[in-house]
This record gives C-alpha cells, structure tokens and sequence, in this order.
C-alpha cells in the first residue's frame, strides 16, 4: 500500500510540473504564429450583400501582441488590426481582423492555411462590425514573396 501512495503522490507531481512547464509556451506559440503572417500579400474579395469585387494589398506587421495592417484597396488606404482567437468547438485559432473600408467598420474572421511554399494564405469572411448581413463578403490574401 505503501509503494502504491508514493507512486500516487510521484505521478500527481510530474503531472502539476509537466502542466506548468507548458503554461508559458501558448504565449511563444502564438508570437511565432504571428510572425508568420508578416509581410506583404495580394488580395481579392467581395464586398458583403453581393457588393462589388476589388483587389489590392495588405501590409502586415508586428504590433506588441497582434498585427498591424495597411491595406490599400482600389487606391484607398486604410489602417487595421488583427488577432488570433479560438474558435468553433475545437478552439481552432483564426485570425480576427478590424479595419474601415470607406466609411465602413468592417471585421473578418481569417482561416489560416499556406501555399505550397509555405507561405501564408488567409480566406475570409467580411462583415460589417457588429452587424449582421444577408451573406458576407470574402477575401483570399496571397502573400508575395519578396524578391532575392
């Protein structure tokens, strides 16, 4: 019975120390996901409602604990933000984007994919922020790599 309490109290020690050993690496994970979107893409989509199609760019970088976005959409520029947050029952992590287009506050929600370079590629779903719609709008970002 002896042995049994020791292996026990053993186990449930490797088990507390195991746990927060990892409590410190979501925040890392996270930060080298983030890095991975830095840079600049090419994007198409489609305004919500079944609005017009458009094109233009995003500029992404590093902002503390998120990212920054510039995007220049038919000439226009504008400024923006994005996260990464869980969602769906399985806590798969999406990239949550706000940002205007015109007057309009926008936010998307981003799944996160790459090429087959490895390199990032985001779909995603617009809506007016804090509004609902009819049918979304959708945006696909294909990242440009940079010259040699």
């Amino acid at each position: 019975m002896h042995s049994v309490l020791l292996f026990l109290a053993t186990w449930g020690l490797v088990a507390s120390c195991a746990s927060a050993g990892n409590a410190g690496k979501a925040g890392k994970i996270d930060e080298d996901l983030l890095s991975f979107f830095a840079g600049s893409y090419d994007v198409v989509g489609r305004e919500h409602d079944g609005g017009a199609t458009y094109s233009g760019t995003v500029d992404v970088s590093i902002d503390g604990g998120r990212l920054r976005l510039v995007r220049t959409i038919s000439g226009a520029r504008s400024v923006g933000a994005a996260t990464l947050e869980p969602r769906t029952a399985d806590k798969i992590k999406v990239l949550a984007v706000t940002f205007a287009q015109g007057r309009e506050q926008l936010e998307a929600w981003c799944s996160i994919g790459s090429d087959l370079d490895n390199y990032p590629r985001l779909t995603c779903l617009v809506r007016p922020r804090g509004k609902p719609t009819a049918a979304p709008g959708m945006e696909a970002w294909f990242y440009r790599v940079p010259p040699p």
